[in-house]
């Protein structure tokens, strides 16, 4: 077995701290991001649409055709008319975005709160 010198030692440690830094650094964002897919919540568009109307009072508000022939599509939680049943989860201006491929499968892209209409200064 060899014996390395302190001085040896220092050179490893000074010409890897960098990559250590940065890996430690990145281990949580990565663990959460590998979190997030694995919890993925997918089904069968209607079913995917039915469930955010009766949970959250979700509603699609638009949506659009991606170059790749996904659906993308924002489902918004409108104000309640007064006399309106008031869904367990309703948060008014929650948001959620979802993506349906051709074959009618829907996945959760992204949800939030505080939805608002943008000013675009009645330039549509």
């Amino acid at each position: 077995m060899a014996v390395v010198g302190m001085d040896v030692v220092v050179a490893l440690v000074m010409r890897w701290a960098p990559i250590i830094a940065a890996a430690a650094l990145l281990a949580p964002s990565l663990a959460a991001i590998a979190l997030a897919q694995s919890r993925q919540v997918c089904g069968e568009r209607a079913g995917v649409i039915a469930g955010l109307g009766a949970q959250y009072g979700e509603r699609v508000a638009a949506q659009g055709v991606t170059a790749g022939g996904l659906l993308l599509e924002l489902l918004v939680a409108p104000p309640l008319k007064p006399g309106d049943p008031r869904p367990p989860g309703y948060s008014e201006g929650s948001w959620t975005i979802i993506v349906t491929r051709p074959d009618r499968m829907s996945c959760i892209g992204a949800s939030g709160e505080g939805w608002a209409p943008a000013d675009t200064g009645g330039r549509g």
